[in-house]
């Protein structure tokens, strides 16, 4: 429990100081908004799967959501992070974004996968006490595939177009 109360608070504090690294380095609406755009259309994947399966808007699927936000959060992190490195580096902003995105799709893929196989037991209720949190699973389903895709494909488009890596001189 101590390295849990340890590495809690310092993976938060890590993740916020990246996007308000990320948030200040973006001149405009670039970066940033490119980033928090995945959010809300993730919340399209979460209400459309729960409308689908039946699932009620409750406790826990709200838990769920706030579970689903994080997560987006984190991965449009990551791959902004990678993609400004690269274009620090001298990469014209098309390269970084390639090279960011292959960088850092294997990651963000573990994480996906992790997260949707360890709630799809309990989105399908198996196990005791299922039923319960399942609203949280399904919602977290739903949201983290549309996000996903989101996050690899249209990110790196919304960041190019937007020209969000370009030096602003």
């Amino acid at each position: 429990t101590l390295a849990i109360g340890v590495t809690l608070p310092s993976d938060s504090m890590r993740t916020g100081t990246l996007f308000r690294s990320a948030i200040a380095t973006s001149t405009g609406t670039g970066r940033a908004d490119c980033a928090r755009l995945a959010a809300p259309l993730s919340l399209v994947g979460a209400f459309g799967l729960m409308v689908i399966t039946g699932t009620p808007l409750n406790v826990s699927s709200f838990m769920g959501l706030i579970l689903l936000i994080g997560l987006i959060v984190k991965n449009g992190i990551i791959l902004l992070d990678a993609a400004r490195h690269f274009g620090e580096s001298g990469l014209e902003p098309r390269e970084a974004l390639l090279r960011a995105g292959r960088l850092r799709l294997r990651p963000i893929l573990m994480t996906t996968l992790c997260t949707l196989a360890g709630l799809f037991p309990l989105a399908l209720g198996i196990g005791s006490g299922a039923e319960l949190q399942r609203p949280l699973a399904v919602a977290v389903l739903g949201g983290l595939t549309l996000s996903t895709l989101v996050t690899l494909l249209l990110l790196p488009v919304g960041l190019e177009a937007a020209g969000a890596l370009r030096d602003r001189t």
